[in-house]
């Protein structure tokens, strides 16, 4: 597993669509990061609906779909990165860092 809480990013794991929405709707995260199985129309359909209900928060997809055309639709439907599995962790924390440069520290850590 990542470090992400030890780079200042706090973290948040959901299996389903509507409990993320519900949690982060709440949490209001800067990015969201999702991985994405074969059904390319649920996750368009979760990027479309998360960018209208807080168009302020970036969608990092990840997905072993190598097809362009899957990494077109869902940078249309307002994905801001597709990122091709396996992704490294040099890789998404570069897409994280250009989504937002400077992490919030975690409450706690100095």
């Amino acid at each position: 597993m990542l470090a992400f809480e030890s780079r200042g990013y706090m973290t948040w794991t959901c299996s389903g669509m509507d409990v993320a929405i519900s949690l982060f709707l709440t949490a209001q995260p800067d990015v969201v990061l999702i991985d994405v199985d074969e059904n390319e129309e649920r996750m368009l359909n979760f990027v479309q609906t998360w960018k209208t209900a807080a168009p302020r928060t970036q969608v990092i997809v990840q997905s072993d779909n190598s097809a362009e055309d899957h990494r077109k639709d869902a940078l249309n439907h307002g994905a801001y990165a597709y990122l091709l599995k396996p992704v490294t962790p040099e890789i998404l924390f570069e897409a994280l860092n250009d989504v937002r440069p400077e992490p919030v520290p975690a409450a706690g850590v100095a």
